[in-house]
């Protein structure tokens, strides 16, 4: 009967570790798949091929197959490249994330909150003209930082204080359209205002914060996903 050679076995007779074999045989099976087709297991045999090639592969080049057998009585082993019972893998890498449905929501996201930063910047400096301008520079910026792949926690600030300026924005945008005091100093509540708080037995103003920040946060969730998984 023929000896059978292991990974485990070769390791302990050639002191490498069998998950260094592990790591070869991985690399090994996108270059070599006609002799690393099955994934790696420590306990199978392995043919004299996958042996020349697992001892070769931490080399800068990839090994050439000597024409004369390796000078080891455990290599006499005929086993073939695949155990019976072997789990298949498939060697081509997934395609990763499909990047169109994350820019549309970024971009749906972002031209929803628009006219929420153009009506509060314009309040905050009394300038249509500069409020337009800040809101393209706004929202422009996280635009620019994906396509550019910048990297860095100067980035992530920047990003993260626009979302949190346009998140600002819009809660108090979606307040003041809930209570009317973005037009006066007089609350009026709107119906739907109205309807919430007797539903929830809650006065108007916390009510209306309650609303605004929560329909803020959702939008801000999305942008900040949408620009994460872009980002990579």
């Amino acid at each position: 009967m023929r000896n059978e050679t292991t990974a485990k076995e070769l390791g302990e007779s050639t002191g490498v570790k069998p998950d260094t074999f592990r790591m070869r045989w991985n690399r090994l099976r996108e270059t070599k798949p006609e002799h690393f087709a099955c994934s790696f297991d420590v306990n199978a045999p392995l043919s004299p091929v996958q042996i020349e090639y697992l001892l070769n592969a931490g080399k800068n080049q990839m090994p050439q197959l000597s024409k004369k057998p390796i000078e080891n009585s455990v290599l006499d082993n005929p086993a073939p490249a695949a155990t019976v019972g072997a789990v298949f893998e498939p060697t081509t890498k997934p395609s990763g994330l499909t990047k169109w449905p994350l820019w549309a929501a970024f971009i749906i996201t972002a031209g929803a909150s628009i006219p929420n930063m153009v009506e509060v910047t314009q309040a905050i400096k009394g300038s249509g003209l500069v409020a337009w301008s800040l809101t393209f520079a706004f929202t422009l910026s996280p635009f620019l930082l994906i396509l550019s792949r910048a990297k860095g926690l100067f980035k992530w600030a920047v990003v993260i204080g626009v979302m949190g300026y346009t998140a600002f924005c819009n809660t108090a945008s979606i307040f003041g359209g809930l209570t009317s005091l973005d037009k006066g100093y007089i609350m009026h509540p709107t119906v739907f205002l109205e309807a919430v708080t007797n539903m929830l037995n809650t006065d108007y103003l916390n009510t209306a914060r309650a609303l605004a920040a929560l329909m803020a946060l959702l939008i801000g969730a999305i942008e900040f996903v949408a620009f994460k998984n872009l980002a990579k």
